[in-house]
């Protein structure tokens, strides 16, 4: 709050604050003539026209009766001590002032400047003195503020009435025209006409009454036509999405189907009419679109099914692979320290030769192209004859093998083959290998020799004759015939020579 400044005698007092200045006045130390001050007044003003102070006695040189025992503000043409309160300037600084009654044609402190001035009989500031007291600057600004106010509203004004005097006949003949077409039975045109004419006017508030009420009278015309003119295009386009979803679902795009539906329901929703088409259109869409959401229900979880199978069976494979690759690993690992793999067991290389060392075969053979032009040679891979099968005096479990054989692959997969027949691999009794190298055939006999020793001796009948006489005698017809003789013991070599 503004503190207080108090003149007396021509003496300044204060800062004081509000409490203060009233116990001044009720104190007497402050009368209703003398003057106050605070920061957002204009000038000084006598005491006495401030709210809330009661002044006491007077204590001090110019003493005068407190605001309650002030005697009452007699007439202005009755001039005397009981006057009231006279405004005047003083005639030193202009300043205004304003005295007691009491002082009327005597002479007053003016808080101002200080000096002494006389007091008029009657006060001599009107409404145009106090008006003079405003300083220009709100003068100006009080006219500067009324000035575009005015300005403002007359071009509101003038532009307004411009607007609707330059389109007023075409808003009327719109109007007009709107209701014309559609009473005619032209709705579409009609709702066309108006919305044009409703576009035209936007935001704007009329005027002008007549206005008004073309567009009133255009508005019941046209808002009817409208919600039938909707309802029309909303039934086709009702019945265009129903196809479009009976064609999604009939070509198993389900989702899709769903989706075409799900728009049929929402245009329904969206559709303020009361056609009863649309009723039972509700009914039928929300049930086709329930089976169609079943139906996606069962594929999506079909789906789910196959996808966590195949997770599994990719899982599957990627572990198969990891599990591959350590043992491919482990291999690698085990062969750079030495070691061969035998029957499903690691061993060193000393303890597989002693394993594979009996009974080694080598079979060297040639054999005609079939144009009889030249031997090609061929040499089969080393196979062992395992001694504790204990497979004395039995017969050889055989297997029929029939393989096509050209240059030296078809003569290896020939002698791989006597090798398999050498595992005792296969049905019952004499193992038969048939091997076809071009025009040639070969056929290998090979059985156990039940000999009373605790070796097993195995023998091989090698015979080779033309696929002609094959066709013709059957595979009687023998042209030469070498056997091999051997013992589990020894390191055989031979030649088996096809010619």
């Amino acid at each position: 709050m503004a503190d207080w400044y108090w003149m007396k005698n021509g003496e300044k007092h204060g800062p004081v604050d509000t409490a203060h200045l009233k116990q001044l006045a009720q104190t007497g130390q402050l009368q209703p003539t003398d003057t106050i001050w605070r920061e957002g007044l204009p000038n000084w003003v006598p005491a006495s026209q401030a709210d809330g102070l009661k002044f006491g006695a007077a204590r001090g040189a110019r003493s005068g009766t407190s605001v309650a025992t002030a005697p009452a503000r007699p007439s202005s043409q009755q001039p005397g001590p009981s006057r009231g309160i006279i405004k005047y300037r003083c005639v030193h600084c202009g300043g205004g002032l304003e005295s007691e009654g009491r002082f009327a044609g005597k002479q007053d402190t003016c808080p101002m400047c200080g000096k002494a001035t006389p007091v008029p009989l009657s006060s001599t500031m009107g409404a145009g003195a106090f008006f003079r007291k405003i300083p220009k600057a709100v003068y100006i600004g009080t006219a500067a503020v009324v000035l575009v106010a005015v300005i403002s509203l007359t071009a509101w004004l003038a532009l307004r009435d411009t607007w609707e005097r330059d389109h007023g006949p075409e808003l009327r003949q719109m109007s007009e025209q709107t209701i014309s077409l559609i009473r005619a039975g032209k709705d579409e045109e009609g709702v066309a006409k108006y919305e044009a004419m409703l576009a035209l006017v936007g935001d704007r508030q009329l005027e002008d009454p007549l206005l008004r009420q073309a567009v009133t009278d255009a508005h019941e015309k046209a808002e009817p036509a409208r919600r039938k003119v909707n309802e029309t295009k909303n039934l086709a386009r009702l019945r265009s999405l129903e196809d479009r979803a009976k064609a999604f679902a009939a070509s198993g795009e389900v989702k899709r189907a769903i989706d075409a539906y799900r728009q049929a329901l929402d245009l329904i929703q969206e559709t303020d009419i009361g056609n009863p088409q649309f009723a039972a259109a509700i009914q039928r869409i929300s049930g086709q679109k329930r089976q169609l959401e079943d139906q996606l229900t069962a594929i999506e979880a079909e789906e789910a099914r196959r996808a966590e199978e195949q997770r599994q069976r990719e899982q599957q494979a990627a572990h198969e692979r990891e599990m591959e690759a350590k043992q491919a690993a482990h291999e690698r690992e085990m062969e750079a320290k030495g070691y061969v793999k035998h029957r499903g067991q690691w061993v060193t290389k000393e303890e597989y030769a002693k394993l594979t060392a009996r009974g080694k075969l080598r079979l060297t053979a040639t054999y005609f192209y079939n144009d009889f032009k030249g031997n090609v040679p061929g040499e089969a891979a080393v196979f062992a004859i395992p001694k504790d099968r204990g497979l004395q005096g039995k017969k050889i479990p055989g297997r029929s093998f029939w393989t096509k054989s050209y240059h030296d692959d078809g003569l290896r997969k020939f002698m791989e083959d006597i090798g398999g027949a050498f595992g005792w691999a296969g049905g019952d009794g004499r193992v038969e290998l048939r091997l076809e190298p071009g025009s040639y055939e070969v056929l290998v006999l090979m059985e156990v020799l039940p000999y009373f020793s605790s070796d097993i001796h195995a023998r091989i009948l090698v015979t080779w004759f033309s696929e002609e006489f094959a066709k013709s005698h059957g595979v009687l017809g023998r042209y030469g015939t070498e056997t091999v003789e051997v013992y589990p013991s020894d390191t055989t070599e031979a030649s088996i020579n096809l010619k």
